[in-house]
């Protein structure tokens, strides 16, 4: 079992990626200069982007964005069942239904719909999860291969008023310390919670067997 759940590390990436929102829009500076984006740029060697500490109104929307990311994980964290939950409702629910004093061939069809229902509702996190995670994770990994294979290098573009330009001008806007220190952030940080969410859905399903086994067993003592 991982020391830190997925439910956790989302979480907790939640209220890291509001204080870096908030952080954006207060106090830029306190992000473009800050150290961990110093060093990582001088050991890609990417370039410093001058117009990263001057250009505030580009962080402000990034801060927007970064909010709507972080409040949406929050819901889905939140709101998708979890397994310990979905367990315990389906063992209360069976004891309450054998207390009415049915009989085995009655209550045989509940059981299965029961148990049909819980695989699904215990696998929706974990599947949910993991596709968001892996998406993530390739995005970011995208992003980060791109400017350090280009090096994080300018190539000096002059001003060209054509589509094509605009759109080799804002590929060099995206050569810079501060995306390539958050997308190498990310991108770490997707892929451990990626591997935290695989090993549950195996836990999950190693303790819906347990659950299934223990229903036939009390079955066939009946």
């Amino acid at each position: 079992m991982a020391l830190l759940s997925s439910k956790t590390l989302i979480q907790a990436h939640a209220l890291f990626t509001f204080i870096l929102a908030v952080y954006l829009i207060a106090s830029p500076s306190a992000i473009t200069e800050s150290d961990i984006i110093f060093i990582i740029g001088e050991a890609m060697q990417i370039d410093l982007d001058p117009a990263m500490t001057t250009a505030y109104y580009p962080l402000a929307i990034c801060a927007i964005l970064l909010s709507g990311e972080a409040l949406t994980d929050l819901i889905i964290a939140r709101k998708l069942p979890q397994i310990d939950d979905i367990l315990s409702t389906v063992q209360h629910e069976q004891r309450r239904t054998e207390d009415t004093g049915f009989s085995r061939i009655t209550l045989q069809k509940p059981k299965q719909s029961i148990n049909a229902l819980t695989i699904q509702l215990a696998t929706l996190y974990n599947e949910i999860w993991t596709f968001i995670a892996g998406a993530r994770f390739c995005f970011f990994f995208a992003v980060s291969l791109f400017i350090y294979t280009s090096g994080g290098k300018s190539s000096g573009l002059a001003w060209e008023d054509s589509d094509d330009a605009q759109m080799k001008l804002g590929l060099e806007q995206v050569k810079s310390r501060v995306v390539f220190t958050y997308a190498f952030v990310e991108m770490m940080f997707w892929l451990w919670t990626l591997s935290n969410v695989r090993e549950e859905r195996r836990e999950v399903a190693a303790r819906l067997a347990q659950q299934q086994a223990a229903e036939n067993e009390r079955n066939l003592k009946l």
